[in-house]
């Protein structure tokens, strides 16, 4: 019978936790844990660096992969886990937005302000802002974020194409409906020209439009978005 041990090497895993402690991922940071950690497996410290290395290029190698995985998400068959509802749901958001902040402010000493990471950590604590009803608070860094991402990926990119969707959501949360039928539009035609009208991400760009369309009392477009 096979066992999780025969697939898992201790010294990848002891190098992972290591690597952990001395970024300050999912941990506070601690280089002597990390150097205890790599004494105790007989890894090197450049084995470390080796790491360190591969996380710091992550925005000009990761995004690039064409996995099975990666091709999945982009066509929109697999969902992002929802953070906020799983911390909520177990009374811990309070400790996972302080967490979270201080992860954001450990690896920006490590990788720099502009890391992939940093950024996808701050999209998270938004989100984490925006669920306790902090709307102007969460809209402010998704206008970062956006800007972030255009200036990175490229204003057409799916990263970017979804931080705007959340952007609109704060928008429709607090009743700015031509900030939201504007970028609705914006969203919807681009989808449509990237995807394909079918494509999961076209289809949601729709309908969020047609409910702003509603709420305007825009009946007629908001029925002929519903069709679509």
């Amino acid at each position: 019978m096979e066992t999780i041990e025969q697939h898992i090497s201790p010294v990848k895993a002891a190098l992972q936790l290591a690597l952990s402690y001395a970024i300050g991922f999912g941990t506070e940071k601690d280089d002597d844990k990390a150097a205890l950690i790599l004494r105790r497996f007989s890894l090197q410290l450049t084995d470390l660096s080796n790491q360190v290395q591969m996380i710091n290029n992550v925005s000009t190698h990761f995004l690039a992969q064409d996995t099975l995985y990666h091709r999945l998400k982009r066509q929109g068959f697999i969902a992002a886990f929802d953070y906020v509802q799983y911390f909520r749901k177990r009374h811990l958001l309070e400790q996972a937005e302080n967490n979270c902040i201080r992860e954001i402010q450990t690896l920006a000493r490590v990788f720099g302000d502009a890391h992939q990471l940093i950024w996808s950590l701050k999209f998270i604590l938004t989100m984490m802002t925006a669920s306790q009803g902090q709307w102007k608070e969460a809209e402010d860094q998704l206008l970062k974020l956006v800007k972030w991402a255009s200036e990175t990926k490229g204003p057409e990119h799916p990263i970017t194409l979804s931080v705007m969707g959340y952007l609109m959501g704060t928008y429709v949360d607090q009743g700015q409906w031509s900030h939201a039928k504007e970028l609705g539009i914006r969203l919807l035609r681009t989808s449509e020209r990237l995807r394909g009208t079918e494509h999961p991400s076209t289809v949601t760009y729709a309908a969020n439009l047609a409910q702003v369309f509603a709420h305007q009392g825009d009946w007629q477009n908001a029925e002929i978005l519903g069709h679509k």
